[in-house]
């Protein structure tokens, strides 16, 4: 880009060497880089603006607080043009030995941008939950979300409870089970792409944190999720929220695996996070009452919990 005045993103597609799977990545690279100011775009074109500009240089950032992200982030990037070239396989990237120590470290409460979500979630669900509650949680992953919420429930000192993580992975679920003491947590494989062939019991409440975003067909999704609920159960998910036309960072990360994207008349799409409007248009169709998906108040829009009851 240094050498060039201007390029359309199918001369980025030609030059970077990128396969059609990682134009979306692309795309985005190129968008987000609007979006932070070291481009312009006209037009179909881009131009280069600022080449020296690095958030590093921004005193206001706490980047010890964040620094699981960067360093996932600084990785992602070293790698980045392999992957889109094809020449190494994201996923094998992300879990290797290193990559896995990187990806723990990610969806660890010791991230800032990451604990937040699990920490809106505890709150807002602390006012809830009382005894005998059956709760599911779905994509647990590395179990951040699964120890925050155990917590919340031991703080409560309620113990008369069931607790289900699940997740496809059960390497995961392995590790998830380990790290837990909790007698009322139990793990099973579920893919919530077909959960309603895999779930018979009700829940009181379904949760999840930045997973459901990812699914294949949302709406009917979370229609089956919507069946697994008692008549007075709540879904409530933690999610990265767009504004609008935004880009948020985590995309640059997600969006090189196989299941951030998808194809749609021989043309490669990205799935992405959702805006509040689209949290709110996908509950509705689903068949979901009392709707509220609530942002954050500082700050531009990146983060909301979204909630929907059966009843």
């Amino acid at each position: 880009m240094k050498d060039l005045d201007e390029i359309t993103i199918n001369e980025a597609y030609e030059m970077l060497g990128a396969l059609p799977e990682f134009f979306p990545s692309v795309r985005w690279a190129f968008e987000f880089l609007s979006q932070e100011g070291y481009l312009k775009k006209a037009e179909d074109k881009y131009h280069v603006v600022n080449q020296s500009k690095s958030i590093k240089d921004n005193k206001n950032v706490d980047f010890k607080g964040i620094r699981n992200s960067i360093n996932m982030i600084d990785y992602v990037l070293e790698n980045w043009l392999d992957v889109i070239r094809g020449k190494v396989n994201p996923v094998y990237l992300f879990f290797n030995v290193k990559g896995q120590t990187l990806w723990e470290e990610y969806f660890n409460n010791s991230n800032q941008l990451y604990e937040i979500h699990n920490r809106w979630l505890s709150a807002y669900l602390s006012d809830l939950i009382s005894e005998k509650d059956n709760v599911l949680e779905l994509g647990s992953g590395y179990g951040s979300t699964t120890k925050t919420i155990l917590q919340t429930y031991e703080e409560k000192k309620i113990q008369n409870f069931s607790y289900l993580a699940t997740d496809i992975s059960q390497i995961l679920l392995k590790k998830l089970k380990n790290a837990n003491e909790s007698n009322q947590l139990s793990t099973k494989i579920l893919n919530f792409d077909n959960v309603n062939v895999q779930v018979l019991e009700k829940y009181d409440f379904i949760i999840a944190t930045n997973a459901l975003h990812c699914a294949v067909n949302l709406i009917e999704t979370l229609k089956s999720l919507k069946e697994s609920l008692k008549e007075t159960g709540k879904i409530i998910l933690s999610e990265s929220i767009r504004d609008t036309n935004s880009y948020l960072h985590q995309e640059f990360i997600f969006n090189l695996l196989p299941g951030y994207k998808y194809k749609e008349e021989e043309i490669f799409l990205m799935r992405g996070f959702l805006t509040k409007t689209e949290w709110e248009h996908s509950l509705f169709m689903a068949g979901y009452n009392n709707i509220k998906v609530y942002e954050n108040n500082n700050g531009p829009i990146i983060a909301g919990l979204i909630v929907g009851e059966k009843m």
